[in-house]
């Protein structure tokens, strides 16, 4: 059994499950080994298909981030949808060999959070014994299961990154 820095583990419940009540995750940073794991479980990332699945879903700008956390929650409701349109209206537009490629892409991702989730949770419910596919599986209506695995593997990968305030070197002495 690993032991893991408890300042990167933490009991979190996600806005996608759709159990009531919510399933409670007990997750933790990813150690390097198991980062090594997580990528030999996806397999190689397909760079192209990564490359189109980005033009239907570019990533939000540091400016926008910004913005979105001054939203109220319907204001973020609104952006999230209209994110949404534009992202089917630009799916739509893809040719054939283009929406295969973006298809691809989806079920990498689908992958490498799903390895994401198997090495980053440690508990489900305080159940230490129970795995995640498992509790996956059981999981209704079937179409959340990709939002918790994408939600969830956010918030073990969340774990992971150095806050704002860590960053800056510190104002005591080196040594």
């Amino acid at each position: 059994m690993l032991i893991h820095n408890p300042h990167n583990d933490d009991e979190v419940t996600l806005e996608n499950d759709p159990t009531t009540p919510k399933t409670v995750w007990r997750i933790h940073a990813l150690t390097f080994s198991e980062r090594r794991a997580v990528d030999r479980r996806a397999g190689p990332a397909p760079l192209r298909a990564l490359a189109v699945h980005g033009q239907v879903h570019p990533p939000r700008t540091d400016a926008q981030l910004a913005a979105r956390r001054r939203m109220t929650k319907t204001e973020k409701e609104a952006e999230q949808a209209q994110r949404v349109a534009e992202a089917q209206a630009r799916l739509d537009a893809l040719s054939v060999g283009e929406r295969v490629l973006y298809d691809k892409a989806a079920d990498w991702y689908a992958d490498y959070d799903l390895a994401v989730c198997v090495y980053g949770v440690d508990a489900i419910d305080g159940d230490e014994q129970i795995n995640v596919e498992s509790a996956l599986e059981c999981m209704r209506p079937v179409d959340a299961v990709r939002l918790v695995l994408g939600e969830l593997a956010g918030k073990i990968s969340a774990l992971s990154t150095i806050d704002d305030e860590k960053k800056e070197p510190s104002p005591s002495p080196a040594g």
